[in-house]
């Protein structure tokens, strides 16, 4: 065992004086070597001699920017003037630090007006102050101290060197310290005070020559751990017990007569000890789990999350139970150490809720575990967040500060009633993105079962301050997540092992008796011999797994070699089996539903051509007969290969009837006289808009127009100074789809005459193409940023709408969604991120095909909707009351210009049910007659037999 000695430390030669002084900074510890330098840091009756003024105004003298209390013997700010104060020039040497002291305090306005929580600073020049951070107007109030040392001069960057740093400011006096860098530089030093609140108080500056002694509060958090792993068992004898024993006395015999680096040799020892203890005694629990749980493992950055790994967020709610319903976690996972501790994550408490106080929330994950002991740690640090009106300012309602107002931490560990079993607090939780508190609790788990690791975290709240309602919040980091146990019996790597063998053997039986069960199903009819063939070799094998015991398992167990994954070679027993058994069965059973899903295909295909023949839209179509013959060949096909086994070539024969169907159903549709069909609207918007005299414009189809609220010229929309209707966006100076519409806040009306509005037994149809976008959550009516559209009877009801947020994938009613649609992306594409633009958002492949089908006969109406690459949907047909349909609208609210929904070939159509007399001509001539030519439209999109199409394929 690697062992470090016991060192016998000497006092330090260069603590001169009997009357040294221990002072803690926040970078380190330090012992006075000397007298203090600064010869007035009392200002004893209003003396600002070796101060220097920095003021705004020529010839201003400290005591004009500083009053002095006799009282208090402080001076503080006679204003809260921005770029008002001062500074003390002092010389130090290049090899021996300095330590700057003063006590400072703020009685009225302090927390959360005056301080910053975060390590903040400002930087011009290269010259960088760091502030205790006060709400203020153009840096007045901001409270700027900081220790800098620079060859330049005050106002210049020149090898500058900052030594400052931000605390919470309160009522009560508070010891600060600064100490400069000895790094063999000869520089001035200056202690900068500027920009001071009226309130803040500072008093007994001092300036003394130090040197730097270990600091105790390094050792607190290492110590405390190997202490909790010395006593979480009555451990036997061994050297690796007596290494750790002896490195804690060592580290507990901490002084500042030793150096900072013999306390770094001392906690380096106290690790190497404690690594190889944990290694001979202990299992690291966390590595056995689910990938996620080491969070260090976790590749998402910056993205909210409601779990992590086995680990659930959640909240207390009102009635006190936990709810996982969240998303506000990310995982920070930043390797950068000046930014933030290695593997973090972030939790953000909820929305401000002004003048509410906020609860509680924190981490949860529940494991079955093995009896035994376990310890559990954890470290973390938040900072508090604060809304109000502010005083300083006079801004009213949500002025959002960092505040410095410390959290709570308790880890606990719960058996499956939820009782705790042990649990320890962190009551103040350090408000520094550099710093964190720990925690670690120590528990026996007295039997086998469900128990729960659990985060508890709360930040301070109050319902009034400054006699108005305000409410607290915040975030926290949380790292370093840290559980080890020792187990009766097999350790926790062999248990994990033993589980992971057993899933892949579960796994072989599940998908052994989902084979029978195909087998013995009278509805699958292909691939039986071949799947009957799998599973009689596969039982064999089976059973000689399942006869396997805990015992034999471990057996084959290396530690050396083993990793998990039943698909790495290196995961011995657990990746056999998957092989062997698990994968073949799983393989079998994939083939089988593929191969009679193919059969399925051609009834599915079958029951949709039926569908179309049936429909009363296509009621006067004239390619009946012709139609219902494909459909009965393709029926006694099916009833052919129900007959027969698969093969490649049935499944071929399958795949051309069913192209053979939808062939033959685009002949039928298109089969419709054109007598029968009236356009009541056309409009693709390539015509350009007309600007009325009221200030709406218009947009001309080949039949019909829009009428359009709200409308951009060219020159408004490359100012990008609304969000109006538009055609087409700018990219590059250029104009990019001019020929589209961009849907505007507000409602794009198409009229239709009221002689032409649908009745009787007549249908309506309505098809158009919208590119619906993921846009960002607002207060808009009715409950957020919507697009859609409506269809309007005489006395504007809505017929139908669709009034749809790709933000939400939901609608905020059933009202909203009258033909119940699927909008989840599978249906409705959109755009994901919720910064996308317009050229992604009106690109083809985001398109969703609309027909919507009013039966005025059966009085019902349904919609149709098809994506980029086929996808469709077909509503239930919904009963309406027969009003005539007098408008169509497209209307969205939104406030984004740069990110639109957009929408495409409106097309309005009043088609007759029966078809008219042909005078003799024959039904293949009379459909012959009415295609319509192949043309191309505009994306890429063509028109085929009059009917729309996607990528060549007709579409319904």
């Amino acid at each position: 065992m690697k062992k470090r000695l016991l060192l016998a430390f000497m006092a330090m030669s260069a603590v001169v004086s009997s009357l040294a002084v221990t002072i803690n900074t926040k970078t380190g510890c330090y012992v006075t070597t000397g007298d203090n330098i600064c010869t007035n840091g009392n200002f004893v009756n209003a003396d600002f001699t070796g101060w220097t003024p920095v003021s705004a105004t020529a010839g201003t003298e400290c005591s004009a920017l500083f009053s002095y209390s006799a009282e208090n013997l402080s001076i503080s700010s006679t204003s809260n003037l921005f770029s008002e104060g001062m500074y003390y020039k002092f010389n130090a040497s290049s090899s021996e630090p300095y330590v700057v002291s003063f006590k400072i305090r703020q009685v009225e306005g302090a927390w959360p007006y005056s301080t910053n929580v975060l390590y903040t600073s400002s930087e011009t020049d290269n010259v960088t102050v760091n502030t205790y951070g006060c709400s203020g107007t153009n840096g007045a109030g901001k409270n700027f101290i900081s220790l800098f040392g620079t060859n330049g001069g005050v106002n210049s960057g020149t090898d500058f060197i900052n030594a400052g740093y931000a605390i919470q400011l309160t009522a009560d006096w508070q010891d600060v310290a600064f100490a400069t860098v000895p790094d063999g530089v000869t520089r001035d030093w200056y202690l900068y005070i500027c920009n001071m609140a009226q309130s803040v108080e500072i008093k007994d500056i001092a300036i003394y020559p130090a040197v730097e002694v270990a600091d105790a509060r390094k050792a607190a958090e290492p110590l405390a751990f190997a202490k909790a792993v010395r006593d979480a068992n009555n451990w036997p004898e061994s050297d690796e017990l007596t290494g750790l024993k002896e490195n804690i006395e060592n580290v507990e015999g901490i002084n500042t007569e030793m150096k900072p680096d013999e306390l770094t040799e001392m906690l380096e020892g106290l690790q190497d000890a404690l690594n190889e203890f944990i290694s001979a005694n202990l299992d690291d629990y966390i590595s056995t789990c689910a990938v996620g749980t080491k969070w260090a493992d976790v590749s998402t950055k910056g993205q909210k999350i409601k779990t992590i790994g086995d680990w659930k967020h959640f909240f207390i709610n009102d009635s006190g139970q936990r709810d996982f319903n969240t998303d506000r976690m990310m995982h920070c996972n930043n390797n950068n150490q000046a930014e933030r501790e290695a593997m973090a994550y972030w939790l953000s408490m909820p929305d401000f809720g002004y003048g509410s106080a906020l609860g509680l929330q924190g981490l949860i994950m529940t494991k079955e575990l093995k009896a035994g002991s376990y310890i559990f740690a954890l470290k973390g640090n938040s900072h508090t967040n604060y809304q109000s009106n502010t005083p300083y300012t006079g801004a009213n309602g949500y002025i959002s500060n960092d505040g410095w107002k410390q959290a709570k931490m308790t880890i606990s560990i719960e058996n499956a009633a939820g009782e705790t079993i042990a649990e320890k607090t962190v009551e103040a939780l350090p408000a520094l993105w550099d710093e964190y508190g720990q925690a670690v609790v120590v528990a026996n788990v007295p039997s086998d079962g469900e128990y729960s690791f659990v985060v508890n975290l709360s930040q301070p709240t109050e319902n009034s301050y400054y006699g108005t309602n305000r409410a607290f919040g915040g975030s926290y980091y949380l790292c370093d997540p840290q559980i080890y146990c020792k187990l009766e019996g097999y350790n926790a790597k062999q248990l994990a092992y033993i589980d992971n063998v057993k899933a892949q053997i579960n796994a072989g039986r599940t998908n052994y008796d989902t084979a029978i069960e195909y087998q013995a199903n009278v509805d699958y009819l292909w691939g039986k011999a071949d799947l009957k063939a799998c599973t009689d070799t596969m039982l064999v094998k089976l059973e000689a797994y399942e006869a396997l015991d805990d015992a034999a398992i471990v057996a084959t167990f290396d530690e050396t070699v083993y990793e998990a994954g039943a698909t790495k070679e290196n995961a011995l027993l657990e990746h056999e089996v998957y092989v062997e058994l698990a994968r073949d069965l799983i393989a079998a059973n994939r083939k089988f539903i593929a191969v009679n899903d193919t059969l399925a295909s051609l009834a599915t295909a079958i029951a949709n051509a039926k569908e179309i023949l049936a429909a009363r839209v296509y009621g006067a179509a004239v390619g009946k007969t012709t139609f219902e013959t494909v459909i009965s060949d393709a029926e006694t096909l099916n009833t052919q290969l129900k007959g027969v086994d698969y093969s490649e070539e049935n499944a071929a024969a399958i795949v051309a009837k069913i192209d053979e169907l939808k062939e033959a159903a685009e002949t039928f549709k298109a089969s419709v006289p054109a007598e029968c069909v009236t356009v009541l609207a056309d409009i693709d918007f390539a015509a350009e808009a007309v600007r009325n005299d009221d200030g709406t414009a218009t947009i001309a189809g080949a039949v019909n127009s829009i009428l359009l609220p709200n409308f951009n010229t060219d020159d408004e929309d490359l100012n990008n100074t609304n969000s109006y209707f538009y055609q087409g966006f700018w990219n590059n100076a250029e104009k990019v789809c001019a020929d589209m519409l961009r849907v505007g806040n507000g409602e794009g009306i198409v009229a239709i005459d009221e002689d032409k509005q649908v009745a009787g037994t007549d249908i309506l149809k309505l098809t158009f193409d919208y590119y619906f976008a993921r846009l960002m959550k607002t207060n808009a009516a009715p409950g957020g940023t919507y697009s859609g559209f409506y269809l309007y009877d005489a006395d504007k009801n809505k017929i139908a709408q669709l009034y749809y947020s790709a933000y939400f994938e939901a609608v905020a009613s059933e009202e909203n969604n009258t033909f119940g649609l699927n909008l989840t992306k599978k249906y409705l594409p959109s755009v994901g991120a919720s910064t996308a633009q317009n050229d992604a958002i009106a690109a083809a492949g985001n398109v969703t095909h609309f027909e919507i089908i009013l039966d005025y006969g059966l009085k019902t109406m349904y919609c149709i909707t098809t994506t980029s690459n086929g996808t469709t949907q077909t509503s239930e047909k919904i009963a309406f009351d027969g009003a005539k349909m007098a408008s169509f609208a497209v209307v969205s609210s939104h406030e984004n210009t740069a990110r639109r929904c957009w929408f495409d070939n409106l097309k309005i159509e009043r088609i007759a049910t029966e078809a008219p007399a042909l005078d003799g001509i024959s039904e293949v001539n009379a459909a012959a007659k009415v295609k319509a030519p192949t043309k191309v439209l505009k994306n890429g999109r063509i028109i085929i037999n009059g009917k729309y199409a996607i990528n060549g394929m007709l579409v319904k």
